[in-house]
């Protein structure tokens, strides 16, 4: 910039040009709003634009904008929220997508020509630059060039994060493209989709309820159906978000497979955001407003018949305060379904009695009331269920971690007695880091130490059978989640891998049956295409995409989870299938018994694209030689897919040199004790997290076995630093 010339008048044409683009921005501003990006977990990442395209609320933005599978959430220039209904068309290729939101008074854009636009013209774009909304900028088209197989319009004018999914509009006022990215070249250009290409995907449409598009935390609708509000899952737990359309924001989530036979009991552990908050169980109820409810609500358990949709046809039946109850922790409540009474509980306690006859029929669930915004887990329907764990074993587990917390006894001491109760060592000791702050770190460290403990035996005793074809490589694999999330109910997901096995048998025709290639095409369908399975591409790095029991909720993973499932459901429809880790990238291999290197490779991660071998080549992230060849198209063990996994989480970990890589390290080590690479790096992270003597074992391992590719001599010489801590 010439400072001299700050301050100066503008020109007769400056102004000229002022004037028309304010003209501009007025016209189109009525028919933008903002597109909220939610990232894998749901929480909201960042702000994109859209615009209105027709009266009844046809949008536009980038794909990229919401990402594939996502939750959309749009906003008004007014603070209105209205709900997305369905996905008209999309195009991965051209990065754009077209959905409905509920028709609002919104004024649409009106669409400009689809001819090729002319070098110099002048337009103007409009969208969310950096979270600064609704922002205008103006520039000309520089030329209209082919990028990477994709007609897109250079633009000579700055183009920010945020303007991405924003329109491009002539003099006019008429739209003529699509902000799609920045130039990492420079800030005064950018590149806009061509309106015409906007044109082909409204001219062949692929409508799909919202419901279908979104895959990311879905409950399985053949288990749950959800009234109001956003139910979702994660990692084994149900969370709600939102508040319910009827009275009280109430808003029910109904398990649909029938009760059984009076008597029956449901339960579930349930956390409250807010304690003033309600949240629980429903039961007997018609699927809408009639029902019971027991859950916790400002410090007391509420049992309430509902009988309509307001608060006069609602019967608060038993209001009480219990010192059992927990506050900011998790609650478990039971309900006892008898002819002639109700019995409620609270953490193994009863604490309401109640003879009641008046509604029996119908299904079991969940509900919450108001803002609150509760997250469940366990839940469970049967005959008898009984406590959740039994108050003895419990009384003698605090009874230890006590003696722990006071210094009465070593972390090593009570290490092995927690063990064998680990699940409930794990809350016991949660609640006491709540009431001590002195050795509250140890503690912590205990109960890591005994959950850790307790993986590893497990996988242990999960990779080591003999043969390979012996080792449940599932559960191995949701052990690995596992010791992220202590929470984890392994014999549910083995259990949903069952059911979703099954789903599949029970479709296929009679010579799907007797054909192992048509069985396994018919999978990769029902996979990828009806049951919307994809590979992640905005969130690539996310751990997400390792955890199986995370793929299975979210239908979105990278090659080796994907290759995981696939296997696992192949497997139990008896297809020859293996897997194949190419470097850099995993690969699936139907190998028929007569010719096993004959059959085809499947890219999991591109929706089970079938190749070649020249074609499965290429994909290997290293030239592959001659001699190489066999060796690095060999099937893998499902001991060596676990062992692939586990790096996958140590790669993410090690690129941030973190203690959070340990954990990984030291499973994969209890697994493989020959990864010299992995001693390495594991003794490197205990000496700089001031673990210097923890770190020294691995170090003298290394110069015991002298592995190829070390510098022996350095590590003779750290060895020697070592040895004097």
């Amino acid at each position: 910039m010439c400072w001299a010339c700050v301050g100066a008048p503008l020109s007769h044409a400056q102004e000229g040009a002022a004037v028309a683009v304010e003209t501009i921005a007025n016209k189109v501003r009525p028919s933008l709003l903002t597109v909220i990006n939610s990232g894998r977990e749901g929480y909201a990442q960042g702000l994109g634009t859209g615009f209105v395209i027709s009266k009844d609320g046809l949008v536009v933005t980038n794909l990229h904008v919401v990402g594939e599978a996502r939750p959309i959430q749009v906003e008004l220039q007014d603070g209105r929220r209205p709900k997305v209904t369905e996905v008209i068309g999309w195009s991965r290729k051209d990065d754009l997508i077209v959905f409905r939101m509920d028709a609002v008074d919104v004024p649409p854009l009106p669409m400009g020509p689809g001819e090729k636009m002319a070098q110099g013209t002048a337009v103007v774009a409009m969208g969310n630059p950096l979270g600064l909304r609704y922002s205008v900028v103006s520039g000309i088209v520089s030329e209209v060039r082919d990028v990477d197989g994709q007609e897109l319009i250079q633009l000579a004018m700055p183009v920010e994060r945020g303007n991405s999914g924003g329109p491009l509009v002539d003099v006019e006022g008429r739209l003529r493209g699509i902000v799609n990215m920045k130039s990492a070249v420079t800030d005064n250009l950018g590149y806009a989709i061509p309106v015409a290409t906007l044109q082909s995907i409204l001219a062949h449409p692929a409508p799909m309820k919202i419901e279908n598009w979104l895959t990311i935390g879905r409950l399985n609708p053949k288990l749950w159906q959800a009234t109001d509000a956003s139910w979702t899952q994660r990692a084994g737990h149900i969370l709600v978000h939102g508040q319910g359309e009827g009275f009280g924001g109430r808003a029910l989530c109904v398990y649909q497979p029938p009760p059984p036979d009076l008597p029956y009991e449901i339960s579930v552990q349930v956390k409250l955001d807010d304690p003033t908050g309600a949240g629980g169980l429903a039961f007997c109820s018609d699927g809408g407003d009639t029902h019971y409810g027991f859950y916790p609500t400002a410090g007391k358990l509420r049992l309430t018949r509902f009988e309509g949709p307001d608060i006069s046809s609602w019967s608060i039946l038993k209001d009480v305060e219990s010192p059992h109850f927990q506050k900011g922790t998790w609650n478990h409540l039971r309900v006892r379904v008898e002819a002639e009474q109700l019995r409620c509980f609270l953490n193994g306690h009863e604490i309401i009695t109640l003879p009641d006859t008046y509604l029996r029929k119908g299904r079991v669930g969940l509900c919450k009331f108001r803002q609150t915004e509760p997250e469940f887990k366990d839940f469970r329907i049967g005959k008898e269920l009984g406590n959740a764990s039994d108050p003895t074993e419990s009384a003698d587990l605090r009874q230890l971690i006590t003696a722990v917390s006071r210094g009465e006894s070593p972390l090593e001491k009570a290490l092995l007695p927690l063990s064998g109760h680990a699940e409930t060592s794990r809350n016991l000791i949660e609640q006491a880091l709540k009431d001590l702050e002195k050795r509250s770190s140890d503690l912590k460290k205990l109960s890591a130490q005994i959950h850790e403990h307790n993986i590893i035996t497990a996988m242990q005793q999960a990779v080591q059978k003999e043969p390979d074809t012996a080792i449940n490589l599932a559960e191995a694999a949701l052990l690995i989640s596992k010791l992220d999330n202590p929470e984890l109910n392994i014999a549910d997901y083995l259990a949903d891998l069952e059911r979703l096995s099954q789903e599949v048998q029970d479709l296929l025709s009679d010579a799907e049956k007797s054909d192992p290639r048509l069985r396994c095409e018919r999978l990769l369908r029902w996979l990828f295409v009806e049951s919307g399975f994809h590979g992640s591409r905005d969130d690539y790095y996310s751990k997400s995409n390792s955890y199986l029991n995370e793929v299975m909720d979210d239908r979105e993973g990278i090659p080796v989870t994907l290759a995981v499932l696939f296997l696992e459901l192949g497997w139990r429809l008896d297809l020859p299938l293996a897997g194949i880790p190419l470097p850099g990238h995993f690969l699936v291999q139907l190998r028929p018994a007569e010719a096993p290197d004959s059959g085809p490779y499947f890219d999991l991660f591109e929706r089970g694209k079938a190749l070649n071998r020249s074609e499965a080549e290429q994909l290997s992230s290293v030239p592959i030689r001659p001699e190489t060849m066999d060796e690095i198209f060999r099937p893998a063990t499902k001991r060596e897919i676990i062992l692939r996994m586990l790096r996958n989480f140590i790669g993410i970990e090690m690129e941030k040199v973190s203690e959070t890589a340990l954990p990984y390290l030291n499973l994969l080590l209890a697994v493989s004790p020959e990864a010299a690479n992995e001693r390495l790096s594991r003794a490197i992270l205990l000496f700089r997290s001031d673990q210097p003597a923890t770190a020294r074992p691995d170090v003298e391992w290394l110069l015991q076995h002298r592995p190829e590719g070390l510098d022996l001599d350095r590590l003779d010489e750290w060895l020697q630093q070592l040895s004097k801590h």
